[in-house]
């Protein structure tokens, strides 16, 4: 039941971007994961160790990892991901960013309800999905901008005023994130999402692909090279939303 209700309030707080500041305080004492301090003092390992993510409840345990990256130290900006490693060769098994829509709806969604290796039953209870994107692929789920679900930021600047911010911080994740994983560097990345997702496919990919940008200088990042693709169901209304979610 503990389990179940977490899944629960991840998917209903997760849908647009959060009024806070900061995550949830835990009753149990735990307190969010910052990697990017390990990061820095080369401590990949224990970061590794650290952000393994358990079973959920009585389901197979799948292997993940998941944590907050420090995106911008100086606004406290930190972006959440969740990393599902290909359950089929995953060392060189393709790397697929999944971005959701809004701006600002989580990219949890999209791994519970879409194409994530779980899905949650009509009484709330997960269960792995027969067909998941996670079978052939190591999915990089990244709740996108800086302010939506789960990432967050400790001041009122530190939100996106533009697609270029919105580019720069998801471009700073994704250099941390392929030094601590950085046996997926070399492997083929793709961007993947749907609805708004694709307004930040240029900003981005120009900023990530850019050589002389300061953001793409540093040598001791790793920097795959990225192919985008973006999908938009013209037909997904609110309504059919809401269906879809029980509502």
């Amino acid at each position: 039941m503990k389990t179940t209700a977490i899944i629960w309030l991840l998917l209903v707080e997760s849908t647009s971007i959060c009024t806070g500041t900061k995550p949830f305080k835990s009753d149990t004492g735990n307190q969010p994961l910052f990697l990017t301090p390990f990061i820095e003092d080369g401590r990949l390992e224990e970061a590794k160790t650290l952000s393994r993510v358990g079973s959920l409840g009585d389901v197979e345990d799948v292997a993940s990892y998941a944590g907050f990256l420090t995106v911008n130290k100086d606004m406290g900006s930190n972006m959440f991901f969740w990393l599902f490693p290909a359950k089929e060769s995953p060392e060189t098994a393709p790397v697929i960013l999944w971005l959701q829509g809004g701006p600002g709806s989580s990219s949890m969604m999209g791994l519970f309800t879409e194409s994530g290796p779980f899905v949650i039953t009509d009484t709330g209870i997960p269960k792995l999905r027969e067909s998941t994107w996670t079978r052939s692929f190591s999915v990089l789920y990244v709740d996108n901008p800086v302010g939506a679900a789960f990432s967050f930021t400790g001041k009122e600047q530190g939100y996106a005023r533009n697609e270029t911010d919105v580019g720069r911080n998801l471009l700073e994740a994704l250099q941390q994130f392929f030094t601590l994983f950085h046996e997926l560097a070399e492997n083929e990345f793709y961007v993947a999402g749907e609805s708004y997702a694709g307004n930040t496919s240029q900003p981005w990919h120009t900023l990530f692909t850019r050589p002389s940008s300061p953001e793409s200088e540093s040598t001791s990042r790793a920097s795959p090279s990225v192919t985008v693709w973006w999908s938009w169901n013209p037909c997904w209304t609110m309504q059919t939303t809401s269906t879809s979610s029980g509502l």
